[in-house]
């Protein structure tokens, strides 16, 4: 029976077998550097890559890779909403109250709803003895259907800081319905009646701070 192909025939055929394998591999590895590549740019594209960078460098208290990091996603995407976030949370670490007031209003501009941004920007206002605008603004914020339950504590605090005193016992009675037991609020609250001259009321605040105290030790 005659062979199908000679020596040479088979030889130059398993070469060329050969060359196109390796012609083959070399092109998915091409392939693969390019998608890579492709993979990588779209990620850096991306204005959460940035900002998750950012929140990592902040956690190890690199303040000025994590600014960078929200310029970058800034770049990207001008009015990101979680960037100012971003930015804000890091300003607040850094005790930049200015700043950061201003990078959390962004935020609330641009559309943001994120946990704490409300409670944040209320709190870089009173570090910086701006209560009347605490007030006019957390009050702003609690007539919004979704707010932070938190707010009027802040715009309490705000109104004893600034010796407002009528006030005060407003919000903190709204503070104290979300939680009734809150010892810190419940002093606020004693110390408003005191210096509102308002005896019956102040006596009525401090019972209610002894029985905390008492249910307390009854539960350690």
């Amino acid at each position: 029976m005659k062979a199908m192909y000679t020596v040479a025939e088979a030889r130059n055929l398993l070469i060329r077998w050969g060359l196109s394998l390796i012609l083959l591999l070399v092109l998915t590895a091409v392939g693969n550097v390019y998608f890579s590549h492709y993979l990588v740019e779209q990620r850096e594209g991306d204005p959460d890559t940035h900002l998750d960078r950012a929140e990592s460098l902040m956690a190890t208290l690199d303040f000025t890779g994590a600014l960078v990091s929200v310029e970058n996603a800034l770049d990207r995407v001008p009015a990101y909403p979680r960037g100012y976030k971003v930015w804000g949370d890091i300003l607040l670490k850094q005790e930049k109250w200015h700043d950061a007031e201003l990078a959390y209003k962004s935020c609330l501009d641009y559309g943001g709803h994120y946990p704490g941004v409300q409670n944040n920007v209320l709190w870089a206002l009173i570090q910086q003895g701006s209560y009347d605008e605490v007030v006019l603004l957390g009050t702003k914020f609690m007539q919004q259907r979704e707010h932070s339950r938190l707010v009027p504590r802040y715009v309490a605090d705000a109104c004893v800081r600034a010796e407002r005193w009528t006030e005060a016992v407003e919000y903190l009675k709204v503070a104290l319905s979300a939680n009734p037991k809150d010892m810190y609020l419940l002093g606020q609250l004693r110390l408003s009646y005191s210096k509102l001259n308002m005896k019956e009321e102040e006596d009525r605040v401090l019972a209610r701070i002894n029985a905390v105290d008492l249910e307390l030790e009854n539960t350690q």
